[in-house]
């Protein structure tokens, strides 16, 4: 596979990233823990208290520690 590589812009800078397929594949593990964990998929999660509150700390974790924007 490619690597995802790109811009955001954020407020008044931007940040950068690049994926690469082993980050691809964390990310993957990282989101099937999720889904194990609360054993909810597709709209059943926004309907569970627990996985909507658990959701943004999965997302923290996958930009922080796997993708690891960089502001430009």
């Amino acid at each position: 596979m490619a690597t995802i590589k790109g811009t955001l812009n954020k407020l008044d800078y931007k940040v950068s990233f690049e994926i690469t397929d082993q980050q691809k594949d964390k990310i993957i593990q990282r989101l099937l823990i999720y889904y194990g964990k609360y054993c909810h998929f597709g709209e059943g999660i926004m309907q569970d208290d627990d996985s909507t509150l658990y959701a943004p700390e999965v997302l923290a974790d996958i930009c922080d520690d796997i993708i690891e924007f960089k502001e430009e």
